[in-house]
């Protein structure tokens, strides 16, 4: 199982909007897509942002791809881009990073 973590930031001020429609609306629509198992999103904790440098972005999802993390990516690219996917205007748009991890092998 590939894990593909999702870093991102909501506009200022929008905090809220932005987890009601990502708890609501976004992450069932990327469970839609094929490969993707499960998602579970976390917020940078307080506590550990005042001990090291500010943090980049305060929002973090973990999602589990059983298959081609590439293959997950383009879909859901297609999927925003012909619309069955939207993206509310609560996201900071220029946040967002994306990265696949794998399992080492032993």
């Amino acid at each position: 199982m590939k894990k593909l973590l999702v870093f991102a930031n909501a506009k200022a001020g929008r905090d809220d909007e932005y987890n009601e429609w990502y708890d609501t609306v976004h992450i069932k629509d990327l469970l839609d897509i094929p490969g993707v198992v499960s998602g579970e999103r976390y917020r940078v904790s307080p506590s550990s942002s005042a001990r090291i440098a500010a943090p980049e972005h305060q929002y973090l999802t973990v999602y589990d791809v059983d298959g081609d993390v590439d293959a997950v990516l383009a879909e859901l690219s297609a999927r925003v881009g012909d619309g069955r996917i939207g993206v509310s205007d609560s996201v900071e748009p220029h946040s967002a990073k994306f990265m696949a991890w794998e399992p080492m092998s032993r």
